[in-house]
């Protein structure tokens, strides 16, 4: 049940039930929540959404509305006797423009339908939301407590805007049992990262594909600092570090010049909890004591926890619906990748196989052949869920249930299992896949014959990434646009707030481009499919750079430049006055 923290102890206030209306509750200065400071980021992070989804629509996409022109463009700029850019007929390219515009589409302000958490003062948001344009029609707000629904009932009946729904119900139930979608869902939870009845709502937001196609995302999460909540505070530190542990590129701080640095793996940073005798020290708070050649990335985390949990939460949040949810959907039910893969049982046999061929005769499948076949140096977020799963005594047990999709949601060693046969069969294993027992395979097999780009390009052209296409056709992931992610930071009252503004795009003009993975095996892969569908991909290419680089790995057509790779700007300080 979410509940309304920033007014809890109004549930415990005994005054007459006569006076129990929205004006009485409100009479407490110290309970509203119209702070100059959180003004400030409602109206901004609002305004911004709203404005990504209408006016900026289409700079809202992973790849522009002009996006094989720009490449074909770029291309014959650095290269001017390519002659192969020339093959991409005009045909093809406003045939795919017209398709763009049909997936994308138009959006008016009035138009638009936003879902929110409201608590007792409903008219805080909606003011906002109503001041850029939006329909109070097309509002749905959310109370599941008792009073604060009372409370914010009683202020909208008595306003100027009596037709906004508030519903007295779970969100994360609602979503599970309505088909509407939202355009721009706003998630104030005013709890942390780790609570798990927030990453639920999050999981269940995505698995339901409640979010628009191209929507808007808006979460609050709160920092509980060490002096407020010891062991929530280690808890936060704990699977900070351990999640940003595995990525391949984190944020410099906040006021240092430049973007990324190197992760904590290629930066010489031992694992969270790297053994033992750490482990047992830093559980007690007494990383003074570590041996002197021992650097756990947990003791940097922990001298700069604002800065690294702001990071987590973007990073987190980035995952659950590109790779965490897509992974479990497509091996976590019967036959979903037959038309690909091949057969259930015939998928578990290969793997099987593959990790006796890995490891000799004596192989056994298990999460820990997996975690050792996947290398140290790239993005694996199953070698991060499985850390979280191995290495903390089951202290983020709760977490991990919350992000399982199976009706079986403590049952993550499956959940494990999945993330790592997705990035085993689009990555690592990419260049043979001998688990395709489809007629994929002979595509497969002769795709050296099939391809006509060759080394033309930045990149060689590689199956997986077309197998990445057909599996994204079925899983409908949704992908984060980096360089449209917006982030503030600033002090509520006694908790530190983290603000993050995703726009999230299913980019269904990309994966919807090719043909089925039934029909594409007997297509004739001409160039013009060839070209088009790898002019499409390097949109991808320069928008995972440094973020998801484990999803669309080796599609750059043009190289990678401060100009043309997309970048998080940083988290905006706000301070109150």
């Amino acid at each position: 049940m979410l509940e309304c923290v920033r007014y809890r102890f109004l549930r415990n206030v005994h005054c007459q039930k006569k006076q129990s209306t929205a004006q009485t509750r409100l009479d407490y200065p110290m309970e509203t929540y119209k702070q100059k400071v959180k003004n400030r980021v409602r109206n901004e992070v609002l305004t911004y959404a709203i404005r990504a989804l209408t006016t900026k629509r289409t700079n809202s996409t992973i790849a522009s509305p002009t996006q094989l022109h720009d490449v074909a463009l770029n291309l014959l700029r650095e290269h001017p006797k390519n002659n192969l850019v020339y093959s991409l007929k005009a045909d093809t390219v406003k045939r795919w423009e017209k398709f763009y515009q049909a997936s994308v589409g138009s959006k008016k302000r009035s138009e638009l339908r936003i879902a929110y958490l409201c608590g007792p003062e409903p008219n805080n948001d909606l003011e906002v939301i109503l001041k850029a344009g939006v329909l109070p029609e097309n509002i749905w707000a959310f109370e599941n407590d008792n009073s604060c629904f009372e409370s914010a009932k009683q202020q909208v009946l008595s306003s100027k805007y009596p037709y906004l729904k508030i519903v007295k119900r779970n969100i994360k139930e609602f979503f599970q049992t309505t088909s509407i979608v939202f355009d721009i869902i706003y998630l104030d939870f005013c709890s942390t990262l780790i609570d798990k009845n927030n990453i639920e709502t999050i999981t269940t937001l995505f698995d339901c594909h409640v979010l628009a196609p191209l929507g808007v995302l808006i979460t609050n999460f709160s920092l509980s600092e060490k002096k407020q909540n010891v062991d929530t505070y280690k808890k936060i530190v704990s699977f900070t570090s351990n999640y940003l542990y595995h990525k391949e590129w984190l944020e410099v701080g906040y006021r240092q010049p430049g973007f990324f640095s190197e992760g904590a793996i290629s930066s010489g940073f031992s694992c969270p909890e790297c053994d033992e005798k750490c482990l047992s020290i830093i559980s007690e708070d007494k990383t003074d004591e570590l041996r002197k050649d021992c650097f756990p990335f947990y003791r940097t985390v922990l001298k700069k926890t604002e800065e690294y949990y702001g990071q987590c939460i973007t990073r987190f949040l980035m995952d659950i619906p590109s790779t965490i949810i897509p992974s479990q959907r497509l091996f976590g039910f019967q036959n979903v990748t037959s038309s690909i893969l091949g057969e259930n049982k015939e998928l578990k046999t290969l793997f099987d196989n593959y990790i006796k061929d890995y490891y000799g005769p004596d192989g056994v499948f298990s999460l820990e052949k997996l975690y050792e076949m996947l290398c140290d140096d790239n993005d694996w977020t199953g070698k991060t869920i499985y850390n979280l799963k191995t290495k903390y005594y089951n202290t983020f047990d709760n977490l991990l249930s919350s992000i399982n999709i199976s009706s079986k949601k403590y049952e993550t060693d499956k959940l494990i299992k999945h993330l790592f046969l997705h990035e085993l069969l689009v990555f690592e294993n990419g260049s043979d896949n001998c688990f395709i027992k489809t007629p994929l395979f002979e595509l497969n097999k002769h795709w050296s014959k099939a391809t006509k780009t060759g080394y033309h390009f930045c990149d060689v052209f590689l199956f997986h990434q077309i197998l990445e296409v057909l599996l994204a056709q079925i899983a409908v992931p949704y992908f984060p646009k980096i360089d449209q992610i917006k982030r503030w930071t600033y002090k509520a009252k006694e908790h530190r707030m983290f603000t993050d503004l995703f726009v999230f795009d299913q980019a269904r003009y990309i994966m919807d481009w090719l043909p089925t993975p039934e029909m594409i095996s007997d297509l004739n892969f001409d160039l013009q499919v060839e070209l088009s569908i790898r002019f499409l991909l390097d949109a991808f290419a320069k928008n995972n750079y440094c973020y998801l680089t484990n999803l669309f790995f080796g599609c750059n057509v043009i190289p990678c430049t401060d100009q043309n790779v997309k970048f998080l700007s940083k988290r905006k300080h706000l301070f109150s006055r």
